[in-house]
């Protein structure tokens, strides 16, 4: 099995280490602390605009999660119909048992779902709501990316599904309507703010 350099660069994504990027690496640690204090366990990022990117993101926010808690971390890319990070497929785990997921370990406690095979014609909202809890019942937190989720008039569903929501802004892109339109739809008992990158 490559290592997580090597699976992350055949996706485009650098990898993020405390050694190499100790600035970057503690930020990161930071929000991760605080998503394992709010002791939720199923955490959907959501993107403020179409211009903000999860997946870079939120795989360096899991893998330092991983370390932050100790324990297991489990990142689902939850849109089915448009995945970001199907290119992964290649290297899951045949045996996988995780029912519409490939699973590939980034790390000894980092595991990356993806949807399995061919792009679906609409989002797989049951399959999203029996995973978490089901297949993930080991893990100490599930990041869920939303991605695409408004676009397809199923993001309301999909905060149902989550114990918070993060609403993930870019620091040059994104505007305060933007996010005070996110934070209008987020169900209060669900909004935990804000994560501001870049």
């Amino acid at each position: 099995m490559p290592d997580t350099e090597t699976i992350l660069r055949a996706i485009g994504i650098p990898a993020l280490s405390q050694e190499a990027s100790p600035e970057l690496y503690t930020a990161i640690f930071r929000v991760a602390r605080r998503l394992r204090e709010s002791r939720r366990k199923v955490i959907g990022l959501m993107p403020a605009s179409p211009t903000v990117a999860i997946p870079q993101l939120g795989l360096h926010l899991g893998m330092v999660l991983a370390d932050a808690c100790h324990g297991a971390i489990s990142y689902i890319d939850g849109n089915s119909r448009w995945p970001a990070l199907g290119a992964l497929e290649p290297f899951a785990e045949k045996s996988a048992s995780s029912e519409g997921y490939a699973l590939t370990w980034l790390d000894d406690f980092f595991v990356v779902m993806p949807p399995k095979g061919e792009r679906k014609k609409r989002l797989e909202l049951v399959l999203l709501e029996k995973t978490p809890r089901d297949d993930c019942d080991g893990y100490c937190h599930v990041l869920v990316d939303l991605t695409g989720f408004d676009l397809l008039g199923e993001h309301w569903l999909g905060y149902d599904l989550m114990d918070g929501v993060l609403v993930v802004a870019n620091a040059g892109s994104t505007t305060e309507r933007q996010l005070l339109h996110c934070h209008q739809e987020i169900p209060k008992s669900r909004d935990m703010g804000v994560l501001l990158y870049g």
